[in-house]
């Protein structure tokens, strides 16, 4: 009954919010095409620069000597600042562009470090970003999509409020609210940490010889 319920609801919230998440998306997607693009135009030096860099990294993983401790807490502020943004543009009535924007960003850094990958150590490529891209962002961005749409929705409720002059005396439950949903999406992200830093570099440690 409760799984029902929550299926209900969630799918009424993706009903009322739907054209913000094909926007969304839209800009997520257009981020991940920038980023392919941007691999084929980069200069030889960067990529010589960054492949060294790849490289270096593929060996200490190899060797198990990952930090994951240090991994952690690198995911966890950026992913912090991420979100934090993404909330306290939902307080500001402008908001929504910046947001939009935000998911072009994020997009366009997915797609090219996998297709990054795929230039620089061609099939075997497609194996690492399977392995050490993909499973956190497939938790990242959900949690992004589904947050950038809550912060639009209560800017846009915001900015209503605000041309009808029906500021309402329950405004700190509202942003209470707001607060705590974002918090929760955060915290779905921190399973994400969690394949980052440790499981991601495990099971490459063990496929590098087969990669």
């Amino acid at each position: 009954m409760f799984n029902r319920r929550a299926s209900i609801n969630f799918g009424h919230l993706i009903e009322k919010n739907f054209w913000l998440y094909v926007v969304t998306v839209l800009c997520l997607c257009t981020g991940i095409v920038l980023g392919i693009y941007a691999t084929s135009y980069m200069k030889t030096v960067d990529k010589t620069e960054l492949t060294s860099y790849l490289n270096s990294f593929l060996t200490n993983i190899k060797a198990g000597d990952v930090k994951h401790l240090i991994v952690a807490k690198e995911a966890i502020i950026n992913n912090l600042i991420f979100i934090a943004a993404i909330w306290f543009l939902g307080l500001t009535i402008v908001g929504i562009p910046v947001s939009l924007i935000m998911n072009v960003i994020k997009g366009f850094t997915l797609g090219f470090t996998m297709n990054f990958f795929l230039q620089t150590i061609g099939a075997k490529g497609l194996g690492l970003s399977l392995l050490l891209v993909l499973p956190q962002n497939l938790i990242y961005v959900p949690c992004i999509i589904i947050a950038s749409v809550i912060s639009m929705e209560f800017s846009l409720n915001l900015l209503r409020e605000n041309i009808y002059k029906k500021w309402t005396s329950n405004l700190g439950v509202k942003i209470t609210q707001y607060t705590l949903s974002i918090t929760a999406l955060f915290a779905v992200m921190l399973v994400g940490v969690l394949f980052e830093a440790y499981l991601s570099p495990i099971i490459v440690r063990y496929l590098i010889p087969s990669l």
